[in-house]
C-alpha cells in the first residue's frame, strides 16, 4: 500500500484557502458596490480596489467609440475579477454575467467582451 504525504495535501489545501481569503476582501467590496442594474459606478474608491488609476482606464478606450464612464468602470471590474479573483470564480461569475449583459444594453458600438478586452491588460 502506498502512503500519502498528507503534509503536502494540507499545504496545498491551506494555500487554496489563503487564495480564497485574499480574494474575499476586494470581492466583498465589489459585490456591495454593484448596482441593481448590474454596473459599477466610476469612483476613485472603485479604482483603488482594482489597483488602477481612472485615467489609465480612460486611456485604454482612446480611439474607441464614445464609451460612458460607468461602462468603462464595469468593464474594468469584470477584467479584474477574471485576472485576480480566479479562486473565487464561483462567487462572482453571476455578477460578471449581469455586468456583461448591462454593458451590451448600453449600445456602445462594440460587444461587452470587446469592452472588457480593452482594459484587460491594465488589470
Amino acid at each position: 500500500m502506498r502512503s500519502v504525504d498528507t503534509r503536502s495535501l494540507d499545504t496545498r489545501f491551506a494555500d487554496t484557502l489563503s487564495e480564497v481569503a485574499i480574494a474575499q476582501a476586494p470581492l466583498e467590496r465589489l459585490v456591495a458596490w454593484q448596482t441593481f442594474e448590474g454596473y459599477w459606478a466610476w469612483t476613485e474608491g472603485l479604482f483603488g480596489v482594482l489597483g488602477v488609476k481612472g485615467d489609465a482606464v480612460k486611456a485604454a478606450f482612446a480611439g474607441q467609440p464614445s464609451v460612458a464612464p460607468n461602462v468603462m468602470a464595469t468593464a474594468a471590474v469584470v477584467a479584474y475579477m477574471r485576472n485576480h479573483l480566479t479562486a473565487a470564480r464561483d462567487e462572482w461569475e453571476m455578477l460578471a454575467e449581469k455586468a456583461l449583459w448591462w454593458i451590451d444594453s448600453q449600445a456602445v458600438g462594440m460587444g461587452a467582451e470587446s469592452v472588457v478586452a480593452a482594459v484587460t491588460n491594465l488589470l
